[in-house]
């Protein structure tokens, strides 16, 4: 299992030789997508489509509707994403770009994608940072011509299915930070002058790395973090629901 994570160009992209460029760094679930994440929606589109077997469909049902205590039982359940072990990589694709047209693009932010779209035609660097799935959101890569798309994939065996098992640094907490140092040394990006939305507490990390941290939709935590440190709060609410 590698421990780095693939550092892509979408063909909109801009070069590796661009010395001091500015990066924006968007975070994906909960800023781009608010109140949610693209796995969470291709969670429940496999439970409406009856794409799980019954004793995964139960368990990641009883995982969606639990609000009861501090524990996440959804992400102790996809940490890894046994949900998927065994499944077609291929069709698993295809589901998850059709997906991308009728779910998740309908929720993205419009606000977030004109602070996106503002920051391209400014020639920064743009990317694309997630936890959930590769082939959930390389549709949104190919919809905003960002340079970069940074998720979670998963291994594929010799039979074209996927093992459930994470095949690369997992982009959540410190390690988004940590992901971003490497694109940092790759890609020759100014930290000071570069920016990072994002919307949880866990991506403080991440949000300190720049010279221009945004707090978008924040909770209480990040809020209250966020106004200790001067930094911009903005919301991007839902283009509809």
């Amino acid at each position: 299992m590698s421990d780095s994570h693939p550092l892509p160009t979408s063909p909109g992209g801009g070069g590796d030789n661009d010395a001091g460029r500015i990066a924006a760094i968007f975070d994906v679930d909960g800023t781009l997508i608010p109140g949610t994440s693209a796995e969470r929606i291709f969670l429940r589109a496999l439970l409406r489509r009856g794409l799980l077997g019954p004793r995964r469909a139960i368990g990641i049902a009883w995982a969606l509707g639990d609000r009861r205590g501090k524990l996440n039982p959804l992400k102790a359940m996809t940490r890894d994403r046994i949900y998927l072990s065994g499944m077609d990589a291929a069709r698993m694709r295809e589901f998850g770009r059709e997906l991308f047209d009728r779910k998740i693009m309908p929720r993205l932010s419009t606000i977030g994608l004109a602070a996106l779209r503002q920051h391209q035609r400014e020639g920064h660097y743009i990317v694309l940072l997630s936890g959930s799935l590769d082939f959930l959101l390389q549709p949104l890569l190919e919809y905003t011509k960002a340079d970069l798309l940074v998720t979670s994939t998963l291994e594929v065996n010799a039979k074209g299915r996927f093992t459930g098992h994470i095949a690369n640094t997992h982009p959540v907490g410190r390690h988004k930070a940590s992901l971003m140092q490497a694109l940092i040394e790759q890609r020759h990006i100014d930290l000071a002058a570069s920016y990072a939305y994002a919307d949880t507490a866990g991506d403080i990390h991440l949000l300190e790395l720049v010279g221009h941290p945004v707090a978008i939709n924040p909770r209480a935590a990040l809020r209250k973090h966020a106004l200790e440190r001067g930094w911009t709060i903005k919301e991007f609410p839902l283009a509809r629901a």
